[in-house]
């Protein structure tokens, strides 16, 4: 089954790239960040369907809030990819996080949809919750979300200024010290 991770902004894409180029696992994976794309992202997500050259594809959304929009329409319309969420807590907390979610799926959905937490892994910078999207029409999927307590760029030491070979170096040393960290989301995404 293909594999989507919706995620915030472009730094989550670097970030996700970083660390499926490091996990070696020979798989190509395409990339779509909102802030530079012109083409339309669910029609792109339809070509992506078709395209047998990937089997991961990494988007940002622009932010939260277009992050839980397109996790409201992509969660029914494309059931068979696995979906994932990067994204960034902003201090609050993971409950708050599926409050805000469940309240916007809701309002599409009523109680038919929502997630639910199963577990959760912690790190210094990062949450991982394994969770399950459940839909009463299609059936349960899994759902894992990966989110820093604060944002990435606070957690890897990202400024406005840095161009992106400065943000990589700084996803890459981070990595370099967080190794149990870049494994966990490996196996969690990638393996």
């Amino acid at each position: 089954m293909k594999k989507v991770v919706l995620s915030e902004g472009k730094n989550d894409v670097y970030f996700l790239s970083e660390v499926h180029d490091r996990s070696n696992s020979g798989d190509e994976y395409s990339v779509y960040i909102s802030e530079v794309e012109k083409e339309d992202q669910t029609k792109r997500l339809r070509q992506y369907r078709i395209d047998s050259r990937f089997n991961f594809y990494y988007k940002s959304e622009g932010g939260r809030s277009k992050v839980i929009k397109k996790l409201r329409s992509h969660s029914l319309m494309f059931t068979e990819f696995q979906l994932y969420l990067l994204v960034d807590l902003d201090c609050s907390t993971i409950n708050d996080f599926l409050e805000l979610a469940n309240g916007k799926l809701k309002e599409d959905y009523w109680n038919k949809v929502k997630i639910t937490q199963d577990s959760q892994n912690r790190f210094n910078d990062i949450v991982i919750i394994d969770s399950t999207l459940q839909m009463q029409t299609i059936g349960n999927r899994s759902i894992p979300i990966v989110a820093f307590y604060d944002d990435l760029e606070a957690a890897v030491g990202i400024n406005n200024s840095d161009n992106k070979e400065k943000k990589l170096q700084k996803i890459r040393s981070y990595l370099n010290d967080n190794p149990k960290l870049e494994e966990e989301i490996s196996n969690i995404i990638i393996n």
